[in-house]
């Protein structure tokens, strides 16, 4: 078994450094020794390689991770999510929070018309703060919202949209905006251009720093599930937002390789170069 393994290393390493394409899976030993492997989708790298002979055997069991070897909302894999008022929660298109989630600190706000759950709310206000000092000027249009609220404006779109809505509207349950951790800041339209703004390119440069991530970015409708959208933008903390803003990689991405739950137990050092919080 060492001997096997160590040419399985050298192959995953070769693939891993040159970018060659690896051969289709034969056996889940190919993969079962990468950090973010998963036991109980053994099958489903295999399945999944052998259709995408492309892929790198990280990228295989990085994508199965995701869910991106099932449709969107497949009823089979979507997952409840269970720590729904951690930071880093993982609310997509496979992960679904509890329909009567609704942070706490909201709810203990004080009468505060808070937009955000207080440790992004602050964090927020700090980078709305350092913006200005630039010239930029940078505000919340859409926070937190309720299960109900974002059932009524998913409705309301797919009524209007049915064959278009799911690429810019989250179903309820599947969107960030329930965790009180996203913010659509400055406008919610495309048709804004607002990534053609000073205050995108602000954001885009130094939004990091105050823990928040361009949630949906371009190119990447393929893996996130929505089309770009550079005003919603999601607060992870700033040790995350800084290693997923290096990496230029999504947080789907960053979850599927580093928050896993042996990921987490483990927390071993992180093969896109930086390390598992």
């Amino acid at each position: 078994m060492t001997k096997k393994m160590g040419i399985c290393s050298l192959v995953l390493a070769l693939v891993f450094c040159t970018g060659i394409a690896a051969p289709a899976l034969a056996a889940d030993d190919e993969v079962s020794f990468l950090r973010h492997y998963q036991p109980e989708y053994s099958e489903r790298y295999v399945n999944y390689k052998n259709t995408h002979h492309d892929l790198t055997y990280f990228d295989v069991v990085t994508y199965v991770n995701i869910g991106l070897d099932y449709p969107h909302y497949a009823g089979e894999i979507v997952t409840n999510v269970k720590e729904p008022g951690s930071i880093y929660v993982l609310c997509n298109k496979y992960n679904r929070l509890p329909a009567d989630y609704v942070p706490t600190e909201y709810l203990n706000a004080g009468g505060r018309a808070l937009f955000l759950r207080s440790e992004a709310q602050a964090q927020f206000d700090m980078m709305r703060a350092a913006a200005a000092k630039s010239g930029v000027n940078i505000y919340i249009v859409s926070g937190y919202r309720s299960y109900a609220v974002q059932d009524q404006i998913y409705s309301s779109y797919k009524k209007s949209d049915p064959n278009g809505a799911d690429r810019y509207s989250a179903r309820p349950g599947h969107s960030e905006h329930q965790t009180g951790l996203a913010a659509d800041l400055n406008t919610a339209s495309s048709s804004a251009r607002f990534e053609t703004t000073k205050e995108f390119a602000w954001l885009f440069e130094n939004a990091h720093q105050y823990g928040f991530i361009l949630r949906y970015p371009e190119g990447k409708e393929w893996l996130t599930g929505y089309k770009f959208e550079p005003w919603h933008w999601r607060y992870v903390g700033a040790e995350v937002a800084g290693e997923i803003k290096k990496s230029d990689i999504t947080f789907d991405e960053y979850f599927a390789v580093y928050l896993v739950p042996q990921n987490i137990k483990n927390a071993f050092d992180g093969v896109f170069g930086f390390r598992t919080i």
